[in-house]
Formats: structure tokens, sequence, C-alpha cells
């Protein structure tokens, strides 16, 4: 937690696997939404993946919610010393992921608040500089995972951004969702296309001079591109679903429900 006197106004939520298992990272479901502040996939595949997203959060228990143990145990601390905790908070999620490891870093940052405690809404501008800032962290994040970090040369993590004491006029606009891979199925799709550009190039060449005639040996090779890609997208299917991981990580318990941006 951030302390600012006895009063919580910022806390970062870790996690990450202990150890090499047999459970497949994949990507939360925050990365996918379109109701949130923001939400990106900068890449994902079967093997890795980095994602990000900027939510409101309410820490107001409910039914059925999950809260990390961390996360319980700092509200217990809190308790027994006096700090006060916000109920709504801002977070900014990254998730990172090789074929062996897994790594969800969660900023919380208190919203801005009246001067009866009260919290209030979001002006644009905190929500620009808070999307600015976790890119910046995202990318950082990213780099230390992969050990690409130079000591020498590192640049850390800019400040946690300021969330203005006083909200301006209007809320926040919600940017629009723009993933940067397919999912599996286009993907699978998009390589059946690619490979048989490329096979149906090589085949009509073959048949071409081994026959001596044009028209044939592109009947030929156009029967050779469908049935082939037919097979090779059933292949596809049927090899990503056997090596399905039994277990898939998707999404970790937080500190409290996500939720969408207010409409402007």
């Amino acid at each position: 937690l951030r302390l600012l006197g006895y009063r919580a106004d910022g806390a970062i939520l870790i996690q990450t696997n202990k150890a090499e298992g047999g459970a497949s990272w994949g990507r939360p479901s925050g990365c996918e939404r379109t109701d949130f502040y923001s939400a990106h996939i900068r890449y994902a595949s079967d093997h890795d993946g980095s994602c990000a997203y900027v939510a409101g959060v309410d820490t107001t228990p409910r039914a059925g919610l999950t809260v990390d143990a961390a996360w319980r145990d700092a509200v217990r601390a809190s308790d027994t010393i006096g700090v006060r905790l916000p109920v709504h908070w801002l977070v900014a999620a990254v998730r990172v992921t090789d074929p062996r490891d897994g790594l969800e870093v969660r900023y919380f940052f208190s919203p801005p608040r009246a001067t009866n405690g009260v919290s209030t809404p979001v002006s644009r501008a905190d929500i620009d500089t808070f999307v600015g800032w976790s890119n910046a962290a995202w990318y950082a994040v990213g780099t230390g995972f992969r050990n690409r970090i130079d000591p020498a040369e590192a640049t850390p993590i800019p400040a946690w951004p300021p969330i203005a004491s006083t909200p301006q006029t209007g809320q926040a606009s919600r940017p629009s969702l723009e993933p940067d891979t397919y999912h599996d199925v286009g993907l699978i799709g998009l390589k059946t296309v690619t490979y048989r550009f490329f096979g149906t190039i090589t085949d009509f060449g073959v048949n071409y001079l081994y026959l001596g005639n044009a028209a044939t040996a592109g009947g030929l090779s156009l029967l050779g591109t469908v049935a082939s890609s037919a097979l090779y997208f059933v292949h596809e299917l049927v090899w990503r679903y056997a090596d399905a991981p039994a277990n898939e990580i998707t999404d970790l318990p937080g500190i409290g429900t996500e939720l969408p941006a207010p409409a402007r």
C-alpha cells in the first residue's frame, strides 16, 4: 500500500507462478472488454502473450466474489493500525506470459475525493494521464519479465500519476478496444490461407512441368488447394485441442469488482 498519513491512496498486487506447471496462462477477460477505460492486447499466441487494461474497481463485498489472499491480509493489517482504505479504485492491470511463466501486476489508485470524503467522478484528464502512465508501466514490466533490463541503463517506471483533487467537468470517454492479434480459429484460418497461397503456386509449377498444359495444371492445383486447405485446417484444430493444457489461467482474484467506465 502507498500511505498518506492514515489513508491509503495506492496499492500494488503482483501475482505469478511459484514453479513451472501444466497450466497455461491465458489472457484476463479484462483485456477483451470494450466497456473499460482502456483495453489492449499487444500480442497473443498459443505460447505467450502481453495485454493490459484500465478500469474502475469497487471493493464492496459481494456474494461469490473471490478476493486475493494478500489483499485480505492488507485489509486486516490496515484495520489494526487504523489506516483507511478507499472503497473505489482505478486499476491498471498488466499481464505478460511465456511458455513457462506468467506475471500479472495490478496498480491501484484512489480516485479524487471531495471535501466530504466521497469519491467524485473521474475526469477525462485523469484517465488520459492514467492510461499514458500505464503504458509506460506495461513496457517496463514486460522488459523485466524477459530479463532484458540493463541495470546500468534501466529506466524506472515513472512516478505514480497524480490524481487531481478537484475533478474537471465531464466524465472520461472510453477508448475503443484495439486488439493486436487474432483469436485462435482466426489465426489458424490466416495460416491456412498463407500456407496454401505458396503451396498452390508450387503445385501449379510442378503440374505444368509434368503435364505441359496450363489449364489441366491449374485445375489440378485448384482441386488440391481446396482439399489440402480443409485438411490442414482440421489438422490444426485437432492438434490445438490435443495440445490444450489441462488448466488455463485466465482471471485471477483481485481486490474487488472491476467496473465498466461510465458513459459520457
